[in-house]
């Protein structure tokens, strides 16, 4: 607690959470104190932020900077979608059977792993950056396994079709 005395009357600040509260024009230092102790309370209450939605939030502010437009928006949708199915609770207790449980939703393998993969970037910032969890639970979740789809790859004869059709006069 720091009260201190000023021009204007007494004033109290502190700090939470890395962010500094204060109070002003107190005429009574006994009136700042009272004050004080009403905010440090009121922060008590307040979320900390390290619900799940508060910690995606932050990593998608980053995302949309480092990401490309199509990129960011499937990590939207796969965020707006465990929170549909989870609810917002703590990061902190979210477990890997939540996630399994999310995954198991998931149409296919394919679709399992890329949700999987969204999911643990969120976890691994609120791991590294955030400091908000100990241990990702994504990492407890193996992937599954799939076949990815061949690519087409045109013979030559389909390219020079192709070539001759967009400019009959070509010669090679």
């Amino acid at each position: 607690m720091t009260l201190y005395k000023t021009a204007h009357g007494w004033r109290y600040h502190f700090l939470k959470n890395g962010q500094r509260h204060t109070g002003s024009g107190f005429f009574l230092k006994k009136d700042a104190a009272k004050a004080e102790a009403v905010r440090r309370k009121e922060k008590k209450r307040t979320s900390t932020g390290t619900d799940f939605r508060s910690v995606a939030n932050e990593y998608l502010d980053i995302a949309a900077r480092k990401f490309a437009e199509k990129t960011y928006k499937q990590k939207v949708f796969v965020i707006k979608s465990f929170i549909r199915h989870t609810g917002n609770i703590p990061i902190e207790q979210i477990t890997a059977s939540h996630l399994h449980s999310y995954l198991d939703t998931r149409p296919s393998n394919n679709n399992y792993n890329a949700h999987r993969k969204d999911l643990c970037t969120v976890f691994t910032y609120a791991k590294r950056v955030k400091k908000a969890i100990r241990y990702n639970p994504c990492w407890d979740l193996d992937k599954m396994p799939h076949t990815p789809e061949e690519k087409y790859i045109p013979p030559e004869e389909d390219i020079l079709k192709l070539i001759l059709a967009a400019d009959p006069e070509s010669v090679f």
